[in-house]
């Protein structure tokens, strides 16, 4: 087996071209089937690769790198919106712990308003996705990767690894210290996206790099997950907040193919599942919070 040094302009671009093939495979796919885990696995593939473009960017001066990101960044909304639809789903389902028939039966009408909204935010992502053209921006990225490096010396190669890295931390520390500090939901949101894109940046470094520290990418994916998770319980208590105040109520209590709810049997029940879902959130929130709390070496510099 061959081995690659981490000083070699090859070893800097591979961990960049994995990821636009996984991106590339799994866009594919949500086309063809947009199923929840097709869904999932392209935004996650679209996260990591605008994370690896700005990893390789020091050395392409090109504003295709840029216009292709914001691309991705687009894609990764538009997906971002059917899964969130996907989680809401679920978690309505899961919620088998309520008390009153009147609430089983709006969760059972809320979840199918959630699966309705999920096919139509499915039909918009994959216009998205068509518009996109996956194959011609594939392309594009596999000529810049192609492109000749005279300044790629060891020392610069070496140099660029660690200040992509060290610029991700560094946010995620100022974002951690500011979420600790004020505890907002804005301040965590913010700290989550610098915590995912901090755990993505890491593990391109490694790659690049050969190393095999594995602990801290371990730590990082176990609190992006609990993150995640918070998010998913913030967006359903969101969501249900705003069909309590009325907006889309009547949408929601008739929709599902059975007869309408009548009010107060739909406020009732409303008012109940949002109660378990800030239960839920407020207790999760929690835990992430002491999560948060106990983690201080994952914001070190790089030694």
């Amino acid at each position: 087996m061959q081995t690659r040094s981490p000083n070699t302009f090859w070893s800097a671009i591979h961990p960049t071209q994995v990821r636009l093939s996984r991106f590339l495979r799994w866009g594919k796919s949500a086309m063809e089937s947009p199923t929840p885990e097709a869904i999932h696995q392209a935004r996650v593939a679209s996260r990591r690769l605008r994370v690896a473009l700005r990893y390789v960017m020091p050395f392409y001066h090109v504003p295709e790198i840029k216009r292709i990101r914001r691309q991705l960044q687009a894609l990764t909304e538009s997906l971002g919106t059917v899964r969130s639809w996907d989680v809401t789903a679920v978690l309505l389902h899961q919620m088998d712990g309520l008390k009153t028939v009147e609430s089983r039966a709006v969760r059972r009408r809320l979840e199918a308003v959630a699966l309705r909204e999920r096919k139509e935010a499915a039909l918009r992502c994959l216009e998205v996705l068509r518009q996109s053209h996956l194959q011609r921006m594939g392309q594009e990225v596999r000529i810049i990767l192609s492109m000749p490096h005279v300044h790629a010396t060891p020392e610069a190669l070496e140099e660029m690894g660690r200040t992509q890295v060290e610029r991700l931390r560094k946010r995620s520390r100022k974002r951690r210290k500011r979420y600790l500090n004020r505890g907002r939901k804005k301040d965590l949101h913010m700290f989550r996206i610098a915590v995912k894109q901090l755990r993505y940046g890491e593990e391109i470094y490694h790659e690049h790099h050969g190393t095999g520290e594995h602990a801290t990418l371990e730590r990082l994916a176990k609190l992006q997950g609990r993150l995640g998770a918070l998010h998913d319980l913030e967006v359903l208590s969101l969501w249900l907040r705003q069909v309590r105040e009325g907006h889309g109520v009547r949408a929601a209590s008739e929709r599902g193919g059975a007869a309408p709810l009548d009010r107060a049997t739909w406020t009732q029940g409303v008012r109940e599942i949002l109660d378990e879902a800030e239960k839920m959130e407020s207790a999760h929130g929690k835990k992430v919070r002491k999560m948060v709390e106990a983690e201080p070496k994952l914001w070190k510099s790089i030694s």
